[in-house]
């Protein structure tokens, strides 16, 4: 544990005197609770996300993000009557967001109106025609699997899913052309991806569109497990088997601007001790120059007052330490244990 935490040389941790420190504002206790919240949705203990949300709904009833994610905890908890009517408070609030507009688009679709969730999510995209996610929401429609894949070159997802749309067309031209983009891509490794891949153009070949169709969806379920597809399906919808997606940023309420702290110099070598915090009582995160972080450390845990992915996973990360000395943060990427 101990060398992983010097293989991380994106971050640098260092200790200095408390009395450098200023009590926590009211602002800072929202930014915390938020963050708490979001890694508690992140990290699938709804139960805990609702009493931060709580919080958060006392101190700024107007805050859109509480209410829409509220609504997503609703939605995982199969409460879909409730998610309804928070989503629609969090909609009043921030009525041209498009993460409120996907979640009740999502909500409309689990209670069956197909046509009110096609209207949502079509109404938001006339209000933010680049967004992506909104577009993939309305997957079905080959103009926005076009649209996504002008702008994501690289996303076999949407390519694979606007190939399967074309041949619905018998536009076997079209098709042939992006199946063969995607062999450029280099994403058919392994043989039966390849064998597929084959076989579908042998169908388009021939003109017959129901047996190619079936091997591009047969190419498309062997190609989910690769790191190329998993890649594309974060672009266009994030994490496959999760349910909607929490809204990240407070959209009705203004965050304060902090300058970032300038980091000290440490030489990283083979013995850890130079990067211990002397007193372990505070710590400095750097990930770049505009992605640093200082965060106190108490008896259990020291939160980062905003939400920074350390760790790449796409999903917002919250760092603990104890006075004991241990330093980790939420989401697996664990900084410094000092026994």
């Amino acid at each position: 544990m101990k060398q992983f935490a010097i293989l991380f040389v994106s971050i640098i941790i260092f200790g200095c005197s408390s009395n450098e420190q200023e009590s926590p504002s009211a602002d800072s206790a929202s930014l915390r609770n938020r963050n708490l919240a979001l890694a508690y949705i992140d990290s699938g203990m709804m139960k805990e996300a609702n009493e931060k949300l709580a919080l958060l709904e006392a101190s700024l009833p107007l805050e859109a993000f509480v209410y829409a994610n509220q609504g997503l905890v609703a939605i995982r908890q199969n409460d879909l009557e409730k998610a309804e009517t928070l989503l629609n408070k969090a909609a009043t609030l921030s009525p041209t967001n498009s993460g409120i507009a996907l979640l009740r688009g999502e909500v409309a679709m689990l209670n069956g109106k197909f046509d009110e969730s096609k209207r949502i999510i079509e109404e938001a995209i006339s209000k933010n025609p680049d967004n992506i996610q909104l577009r993939w929401a309305s997957k079905d429609s080959k103009e926005h699997l076009q649209f996504i894949v002008d702008a994501l070159e690289q996303n076999i997802v949407a390519r694979l899913a606007l190939i399967k749309e074309l041949l619905k067309e018998e536009n076997f031209d079209a098709a042939r052309d992006h199946l063969l983009t995607l062999q450029k891509q280099h994403v058919l490794q392994d043989e039966q991806a390849i064998g597929l891949f084959n076989g579908a153009l042998v169908q388009i070949d021939n003109e017959k569109a129901r047996v190619a169709r079936a091997q591009v969806i047969g190419l498309d379920n062997v190609l989910k497990p690769t790191r190329a597809w998993q890649h594309s399906q974060l672009e266009v919808a994030g994490p496959p088997g999760t349910v909607g997606h929490p809204i990240r940023s407070f959209l009705n309420t203004a965050i304060p601007n902090t300058t970032p702290q300038q980091p000290k110099t440490i030489s990283f070598t083979k013995d850890d001790s130079s990067i211990k915090p002397p007193n372990k009582k505070q710590v400095l995160l750097v990930e770049s120059p505009e992605q640093i972080e200082v965060v106190e450390v108490d008896d259990y845990f020291a939160f980062v007052t905003t939400p920074i992915d350390w760790n790449n996973d796409r999903k917002t990360d919250v760092m603990y330490g104890t006075t004991n000395g241990k330093v980790a943060i939420e989401g697996g990427a664990v900084l410094l244990e000092d026994n």
